[in-house]
């Protein structure tokens, strides 16, 4: 394998899946007198929980020792720390295989898995959304994560379905506080009638606000499309980009409601501030004439 495909021991600990070999370039790494290979883990950009985003994450700062023989395997648990926090923590679980014909620095890795689990957190939002049918979404995260799809889109639908009430009920919220669309709110309570997602969207007709669309696109209309196909008339490959599809859409719109009904009270409060005010003027001058 060419270098410049060859993955840098820190770029597969962030981006590659468990179960998934890779041949890797342990960058920075030293022979000893010994003739094994030493090594001092870089830093990790990584989410951290407790600083709600990505923070660098450091290693324990003790050199790390590689069999020198062609063949050897070394299995590793290494756990990486927020700097920032100094609370949460990212450990990994791996083998590095010494392939024949690599030099010093060049190991087969493999990780044999992660905890928290691989992959981006999910939004607050969405799994607030997700309610009691929580675990399955992050069920259905893991098994994106591991490109299984027909598992993935099952879990999604299932919390789709799930939350459906839930969903449309913040979208009715948004009509009636942020526009007036009688028709849309009637359209949807009708839809919540209705056992599945997908029968409940063929009800509703009317548009939705501006303010909720994606792309001038109706994200409900989005999913539904995704979800139309089902589980048995599509292949594993095309499930999982409907997985994707269904958590990036999903996601942005409880993003978008959130958003919507926040602008909506930043502006009555600044209504009712100066409203306030105004009244206090016409109070002082009555007093004062």
């Amino acid at each position: 394998m060419s270098n410049e495909h060859r993955l840098t021991i820190g770029d597969f600990l962030t981006d590659v899946p468990p179960g998934d070999a890779r041949e890797v370039s342990i960058e920075g790494a030293m022979k000893a007198s010994n003739g094994n290979v030493l090594l001092q883990p870089k830093d990790l950009f990584l989410n951290c929980e407790t600083c709600d985003g990505n923070r660098y994450f450091d290693h324990d700062g003790k050199w790390l020792q590689f069999p020198g023989d062609k063949g050897e395997s070394l299995s590793l648990f290494w756990t990486y720390h927020c700097k920032n926090c100094e609370q949460d923590s990212k450990t990994f679980a791996l083998v590095l295989t010494y392939p024949e014909g690599s030099n010093a620095t060049v190991r087969t890795a493999m990780k044999f898995g992660e905890a928290p689990p691989f992959g981006a957190p999910l939004p607050k939002r969405l799994l607030s959304l997700a309610g009691g049918e929580r675990d399955y979404l992050l069920k259905g995260r893991r098994c994106e994560n591991q490109g299984l799809g027909i598992a993935s889109f099952a879990y999604y639908r299932r919390v789709i379905d799930a939350q459906k009430n839930k969903l449309f009920d913040q979208i009715i919220r948004v009509c009636k506080e942020t526009q007036n669309v009688p028709d849309l709110v009637a359209e949807l309570e009708a839809a919540k009638s209705e056992r599945q997602f997908t029968s409940a969207v063929d009800k509703v007709k009317t548009a939705l606000p501006d303010n909720l669309r994606i792309r001038g696109h109706n994200p409900l209309t989005l999913i539904y499309d995704a979800l139309s196909e089902g589980l048995h008339a599509d292949t594993d490959e095309g499930c999982l980009e409907d997985a994707k599809t269904i958590r990036v859409i999903l996601a942005e719109l409880t993003e978008r409601i959130s958003q919507a009904l926040k602008d909506d009270a930043s502006v009555n409060d600044a209504i009712q501030r100066l409203l306030a005010k105004k009244q206090d003027r016409e109070r002082k001058d009555n007093v004062n004439s």
